[in-house]
């Protein structure tokens, strides 16, 4: 049973927390919003899960040659091939009927991330440029998806930043796996190690500036902008000066989460007029 849980991956379930960022943005909640949210989140989890599994099958043999890899349920031996379906498909159907039951718009755009995960498992995530564009088009749809659930809208400076952020930690992702092997298995190549930094560094100096015409738009004081930008630099550093390939292990951190938290703050008193 253990393996099973792990085969399916819980801890990336916090990624689909972004379904909730344009309810917790517009600051206007409602009990059905936050319901739908929940059932959203679900939805999105074991849907996701599903992904995961299918990409642990077709990546066994190349993941028993991996140094933490390897350790997975399929690629240990713990969970067979024929398990391993047969929980995928039980865990896309729970994720499809959720998604619809809260309106066809929110499942359709569940089947549309269903179907860009499934190609992006199956086949592009081998294409040099188009598995980053994909892997950040992930966490784009949960934003729309989260915009859908709870009748929120989302500022277009908020999309353009979610995007440029994205793109950054898509590529950080494949930067991190080749320093730890310069024979990646992906389409990269050691190579490709200084195309990708300095992707990586034009993506955070592009997010830091849509911050701050972000703060902007907000009519937020010219000391309060240069605190966001700042503090948004550290969170940002914070998220890339460590070679890990599990991104969710960089955000579950003491320092990440604290800034995150003065941020929310700092954004709610500028949205109340306060500051």
């Amino acid at each position: 049973m253990n393996s099973l849980i792990k085969l399916a991956r819980p801890k990336h379930y916090i990624k689909n927390l972004l379904l909730f960022a344009p309810l917790c943005l517009s600051l206007q909640y409602s009990e059905k919003a936050f319901l739908n949210l929940v059932l959203g989140f679900f939805a999105y989890s074991f849907t996701a899960s599903f992904g995961y599994i299918i990409n642990d099958i077709l990546d066994v043999q190349s993941d028993r040659q991996h140094h933490i890899k390897k350790y997975r349920p399929i690629a240990a031996g713990d969970v067979s091939i024929v398990n391993a379906f047969i929980l995928s498909f039980f865990l896309l159907s729970i994720g499809l009927l959720l998604g619809f039951y809260i309106n066809y718009r929110f499942g359709l755009l569940l089947v549309i991330y269903f179907i860009l995960n499934s190609l992006y498992s199956t086949l592009f995530k081998t294409f040099k440029w188009i598995d980053v564009t994909l892997l950040s088009s992930f966490f784009i749809i949960r934003l729309y998806a989260g915009s859908i659930a709870s009748n929120s809208l989302i500022s277009n400076w908020f999309i353009l930043t979610s995007i440029f952020l994205f793109l950054m930690m898509s590529i950080d992702k494949r930067y991190n796996e080749l320093f730890h092997s310069e024979n990646s298995r992906r389409a990269y190549r050691g190579s490709d190690q200084q195309l990708l930094l300095s992707y990586r560094s034009a993506f955070l100096v592009a997010i830091l500036i849509c911050i701050n015409l972000y703060m902007n738009d907000l009519v937020a004081s010219g000391f309060i902008r240069v605190l966001v930008t700042f503090l948004s630099f550290v969170l940002l550093t914070s998220l890339l000066e460590k070679n890990e390939e599990d991104q969710v292990s960089k955000i579950l951190n003491f320092k990440f989460v604290a800034i995150m938290l003065i941020l929310a703050l700092l954004y709610v008193l500028i949205k109340l007029n306060i500051l």
